[in-house]
């Protein structure tokens, strides 16, 4: 929860007591201190001020932005339920999309609360809450609308075990001196990458990889001399070759692909888990997968669906201790969104970007370019590109009213008798005397944080985007289990920065 707030506190900066709600719909968290006839407004260290007739009130509680929140989640989770002893896919999907549009409705307006109320508890701890239910309802869901326009689909789990191909390429992957041989090495890459199905990721994913030497590589040729991959093979087949290679020493990581393909193969089988569990893997919603790929898996979906604030969330609160380059590359895109839709605080992402570590050829380059790209477009996080602010002094009506010291600028007087006089000094307007603003020219003032004027960039100001060719869009290297794409980082995606569209992953 700690996390949490701490995340929100960054994005939002200093603690905010109060919120003034503004006639046009606006609200401005901050600081608040009434005056005269205005409002001062203290966010971030800067100082604003508002007219007493351009705000609507004051909120001090984050309870006025919740309205029906918590029942929209009561009745939710009871959909849930009730989804659950339906039989019908169509009559489950009802109910569950009627519960999802209920828990996005709630989530937005604890979101909302949370967001002008960082500092309050109680409201963290209900968000994380309801991303729990959300993720459950999401992944009940039998065709997941909910996801934004051209996103991948989930992973799907296998109705039948994986058909390996006999084939020139697979002869190669067989046999040790034909891997040696380069040419015959990259030919069977060339056709596994042409071919559909886990068992061709797998092949691909070895084949990339530099053949292992010593105990591994005998402990890989074992595997491979085994019938496993020459013949049909059912649930209890997939499960014992597992199994085997879960028990090898040296050579199990190079292995590790084709112990995921033999998992997913044994489905339903008993020790799936346990032996998912010894190789490093987890299962969750009956999904094979490393922990950085059900991480990855899980940050993606929320970005899938729009929701950019809760993916930063998660990695905050629990995948943060899953320090891979794919988690960070996914999680500062995530910020990246973020601050583009909120058009503030564009150091966040620059800096999430520059603790993400690349090994592969290029990845550096890319990602400084991608932190030049936001660099280039982003706006200031004192004035919010407008490169000026309203003066505090006249409060942008150019001129400044000294109220009458007598009346109190109300205008009148009152006799010793109770009646109210119109008051002689001010003549009944209770003002003193109008002056020329002498802190300002048109009422306002320039940014001292940045030269000029700037609007806040679009995401296409900032990166293209193409679906990534190696996975399909997926994010994931296989189409029945989590494990990120190497070529996209478990995004989905290419990014294409704007500031050197050639600084692309390879």
């Amino acid at each position: 929860m700690l996390r949490a707030l701490g995340l929100f506190l960054l994005l939002g900066g200093t603690l905010r007591a109060d919120v003034a709600v503004l006639k046009g719909g606006a609200r401005v968290a901050g600081r608040i201190v009434e005056k005269t006839d205005h409002y001062e407004v203290t966010t971030d260290g800067v100082l604003r001020t508002y007219l007493e007739d351009e705000v609507e009130r004051i909120v001090g509680s984050p309870k006025e932005f919740l309205g029906d929140a918590d029942r929209l989640v009561d009745e939710a989770r009871a959909e849930y339920t009730k989804a659950l002893g339906l039989s019908s896919p169509a009559e489950q999907n009802a109910v569950l999309k009627g519960a999802i549009a209920k828990v996005a409705q709630a989530r937005e307006a604890y979101g909302t609360a949370l967001d002008l109320f960082p500092e309050d508890g109680a409201l963290g701890k209900q968000i994380m809450i309801i991303m729990q239910l959300m993720r459950l309802l999401r992944e009940r869901v039998h065709l997941d609308e909910t996801r934004l326009p051209g996103s991948a689909a989930p992973l799907s789990r296998p109705a039948a075990p994986t058909v390996v191909k006999a084939d020139d390429a697979l002869t190669t992957l067989l046999d040790a001196s034909k891997r040696s041989d380069p040419a015959r090495r990259a030919a069977a890459l060339a056709s596994f990458r042409t071919q559909h199905g886990d068992f061709a990721v797998a092949a691909v994913l070895y084949l990339s990889q530099p053949e292992p030497t010593g105990a591994a590589a005998k402990a890989v040729q074992d595997y491979f001399d085994k019938p496993w991959l020459r013949q049909a093979m059912n649930a209890p087949g997939h499960l014992e070759a597992a199994k085997a290679i879960a028990a090898q020493g040296a050579g199990r990581d190079a292995l590790l692909p084709f112990a995921i393909v033999h998992l997913v193969g044994a489905a339903q089988e008993p020790d799936v888990e346990k032996t998912a569990k010894s190789l490093g893997l987890l299962v969750q919603n009956g999904i094979i997968g490393t922990p950085e790929g059900h991480a990855v898996r899980d940050l993606t979906n929320w970005i899938a669906h729009g929701d950019f604030d809760l993916a930063v969330l998660a990695f905050v609160n629990e995948y943060r201790s899953i320090d891979t380059p794919a988690v960070r590359f996914v999680w500062s895109y995530a910020l990246l969104r973020l601050v583009q839709a909120k058009k503030r605080g564009f150091d966040r992402p620059v800096s999430a970007y520059d603790t993400v570590k690349i090994s592969l050829a290029g990845g550096p380059d890319h990602i400084a370019a991608l932190e030049k790209s936001i660099k280039a477009v982003a706006v200031c996080n004192v004035c919010a590109g407008e490169g000026r602010f309203r003066c505090t002094n006249c409060h942008g009506k150019k001129e400044t009213k000294f109220y009458c010291q007598r009346c109190k600028g109300s205008g009148h007087t009152v006799s010793s008798l109770g009646a109210k006089l119109v008051c002689p000094p001010c003549r009944g307007t209770g003002i003193d005397r109008i002056v020329k603003c002498e802190k300002c020219k048109n009422g306002y003032v320039d940014c001292r944080q940045c030269d000029k004027p700037r609007p806040a960039p679009s995401m296409d100001d900032i990166v293209g985007a193409a679906p990534c060719a190696v996975c399909e869009g997926r994010g994931m290297a296989f189409r029945s289990a989590a494990l990120p794409c190497r070529a996209c980082l478990g995004l989905g995606a290419r990014l294409i920065p704007k500031a050197d569209p050639s600084k692309v992953l390879p």
